[in-house]
């Protein structure tokens, strides 16, 4: 069975001392998601385009 994005964040939680209810889980991942999106995101903003070399 493969391991899921949601049991990776429950292991790194645990490893961070925190006990999180399900639901608490459930509602973490979904943020965690949208924080990803969002740095990837700036990432894609931020990031210098290819095309513009000054050399």
């Amino acid at each position: 069975m493969p391991v899921t994005e949601r049991d990776q964040l429950a292991a790194a939680a645990r490893a961070a001392g925190l006990r999180l209810a399900s639901q608490d889980l459930d509602h973490l991942l979904v943020a965690w998601k949208r924080y990803r999106a969002l740095v990837d995101d700036l990432r894609t903003r931020v990031a210098p385009d290819p095309m513009d070399d000054d050399d």
